[in-house]
C-alpha cells in the first residue's frame, strides 16, 4: 500500500459565515421593527384625521341643512291636521366618546335622529374633550337655526333641552393613545375647522 500525500485545497470558501448570518438577521430585525413602528403611529394618524373630518363634516351637514331648510322626512308633526315636515333647526349631538348624532328638529319640537357619525377605531373624546367658550362641559349640543343657520349651543345631556346660548367657540377633542386633535366650531361666523 503506497501512502499518498495530503493536499489541501486552500482556495476560498463560497459562501458566509455563522457570525455573517448572524450580524444580517439582527440587523433586518431591527429595520423591521423600525417600519412596523412606523407604520402604527402612522396608522394612528389616519384615524385620528378621519375622527376629525367626521366631526368637521357632521358639523357642516347641519348648518349646510338648516341653510337648506331641508325637510325632515320621517317627521310626524301635524299642525292643524296638516303634516308638516318643515324643519325648526338642526342639532349636532356630542354625547358620546365614539359617535355624534345629527338631530332634525320639527316645528312640533320633536327630535328626530337623522344620522349617526361613528368615529374611527380607538379614536374617543377626550375626557373634558368637550367645551364651549372655553369651558369643559360633560355634553355639546350646537344647533343652527333656520332661516339662517344661527348657532347657538347647550350642555345639557337630554337633546334639545335646556338653555341654548350664542356662544363664541364649541371645541371637540378627540384622540388616540397619546395624540390628540380639536375641531373648533367659531359661533359668530360659523366656521369649523
Amino acid at each position: 500500500m503506497k501512502l499518498q500525500p495530503t493536499t489541501y485545497n486552500l482556495q476560498p470558501q463560497k459562501g458566509f459565515t455563522l457570525i455573517e448570518l448572524i450580524i444580517a438577521t439582527v440587523i433586518m430585525a431591527i429595520l423591521s421593527s423600525v417600519t412596523v413602528a412606523s407604520f402604527r403611529e402612522s396608522e394612528k394618524n389616519k384615524r385620528l384625521t378621519a375622527g376629525q373630518d367626521i366631526i368637521v363634516n357632521a358639523v357642516r351637514i347641519a348648518q349646510n341643512r338648516a341653510l337648506a331648510s331641508e325637510a325632515i322626512v320621517s317627521s310626524t308633526c301635524t299642525i292643524s291636521s296638516i303634516p308638516d315636515r318643515a324643519p325648526k333647526s338642526f342639532v349636532i349631538f356630542f354625547n358620546s366618546t365614539v359617535s355624534a348624532t345629527l338631530y332634525g328638529i320639527d316645528k312640533c319640537d320633536s327630535a328626530i335622529a337623522l344620522e349617526t357619525y361613528l368615529y374611527p377605531r380607538d379614536v374617543l373624546v377626550q375626557s373634558g374633550g368637550l367645551a364651549i367658550n372655553g369651558s369643559s362641559v360633560g355634553s355639546l349640543q350646537i344647533k343652527f337655526t333656520l332661516p339662517f343657520a344661527q348657532s347657538t349651543a347647550s350642555s345639557n345631556p337630554s337633546i334639545n333641552q335646556g338653555s341654548f346660548d350664542s356662544f363664541t367657540t364649541a371645541a371637540v377633542t378627540i384622540g388616540i393613545s397619546n395624540k390628540t386633535r380639536t375641531v373648533t366650531v367659531d359661533g359668530v361666523s360659523g366656521k369649523v375647522e
